[in-house]
Formats: structure tokens, sequence, C-alpha cells
């Protein structure tokens, strides 16, 4: 969910809109509820084009989604609920009370989360030079040049596969 500064007033406050997106496996029935009450206030935002909404929103309301590196590469503050691994570019909560508190916090933009927001950028992301797509480009011209035969084949992982039969109960081998 994306929580968006919105460009009117009313009664002297600043109103907020919230744009609502959901994973694509969210169950029908949680996002059939959210569309039935939306309002000027409250969008559910269908589709899988999300560059837009990232662009448009001012502070990100998130739980764990790898989203929330590309938020914060727009150097816009992130709230998570429950995060499993919280960082400090991040404002966590855990506890539903606290997250008007921490959106409040994010959208004053407090000068030591814009510097770990900043710091966690330069971590993830230090090329920004608008040049990624065409150093991608040439890494792959390059491989498909030189062909697979250069590269260590994968050594076999047994250990994992098993575990992952196990926890998947998938136990029919190929």
């Amino acid at each position: 969910m994306k929580w968006q500064r919105s460009p009117w007033r009313s009664k002297g406050h600043l109103r907020r809109q919230w744009l609502v997106h959901f994973h694509p496996k969210m169950p029908q029935k949680v996002i059939s509820r959210y569309r039935k009450i939306q309002s000027d206030r409250l969008r559910v935002v269908e589709g899988h084009e999300t560059l837009q909404l990232l662009l448009d929103a001012d502070v990100m309301l998130c739980d764990t989604s790898s989203i929330i590196t590309e938020f914060a590469v727009l150097r816009k503050p992130v709230v998570t609920f429950r995060n499993l691994s919280p960082q400090p570019h991040m404002v966590n909560v855990n506890q539903a009370a606290g997250i008007g508190p921490a959106l409040e916090q994010a959208l004053s933009r407090p000068d030591a989360l814009m510097r770990a927001i900043e710091r966690h950028v330069l971590e993830t992301h230090p090329r920004n030079d608008g040049r990624c797509s065409e150093r991608i480009i040439a890494a792959t011209d390059s491989l498909v040049a030189r062909g697979l035969g250069h590269l260590r084949p994968k050594p076999p992982n047994l250990r994992r596969h098993l575990s992952m039969r196990r926890q998947l109960h998938y136990y029919r081998f190929h």
C-alpha cells in the first residue's frame, strides 16, 4: 500500500490519498472488499505497471517485499509493518496502532532517515547514470559471443533439493 500526499486540503489539514496495490497472489475476496470501499481518498490500483505509483507516492506502507528497494531508490521513505528484516532505511512498526505515527514521521522526512535511505541507495544502486540497460546489453552480447563453455557447471546440491521437496511435500522424481 502506498500513501500519497494529496494536493488539496480539508479543514486546514492536508488530506491523504491511499493508493492500494495488491500482490498478484492476494485472494480476490480481499481485493473485492477494498474495491467496494473506494472513494476519493482510497483507490485500488490494479495491473502490473507499478512505476507510476512509485513516482506518485510520497511514502510507501509495505510488509516485506522487493518493491521496498525499488521505492527507496527514488529516495522516498518506506514504512514497514512487521518486516522480517527491518533496516535503518525503513520505519518499521510491529503494532497496527504505530502505523499512523510512523507514516507521519516518514512524511516529515527526518534527516537521519533520509541519510539512511541515501546510504541504502548508494549500496544497492551505486550507478545512477541511467546507463544500466546499456551495460546489461553489452554484458549479454559478450556472453553470447563467448558462449557458455568458459563457465563452470553449477554443483549439484542434493541436500537443498531434498529439503525443498520435503517442505513442498513433493516426492516425485523424474
